[in-house]
């Protein structure tokens, strides 16, 4: 079970943040209302977050483009059955 912590920022782009330290979970709530969550997140990056002048441009530069989102990940392994029976089809049909 995730012990999420608030992470006090304050940020027109972020209108909330989490993180778990023992599972390196990072909860993110954006202002459009999206919600992102991010695995893997090292607590020096949430510190890097926590004390950028901009936590939405830190956000965006530092963090998310580095840490995979959860939901992406789960969706690559659920597609993962289709994408093998497209391979086994593409071999054959290219015999």
């Amino acid at each position: 079970m995730a012990r999420l912590k608030e992470v006090p920022i304050s940020s027109r782009y972020i209108a909330r943040a989490a993180y778990d330290s023992e599972q390196r979970v990072l909860e993110l709530q954006l202002a459009d209302g999206t919600k992102r969550t991010h695995r893997r997140v090292p607590e020096w990056k949430v510190d890097g977050l926590r004390s950028a002048s901009s936590p939405g441009e830190y956000y965006l530069d530092h963090l998310a483009p580095i840490y995979q989102r959860y939901w992406f990940r789960k969706a690559l392994i659920g597609a993962m059955p289709v994408l093998m029976l497209f391979g086994a089809i593409l071999l054959v049909l290219l015999r």
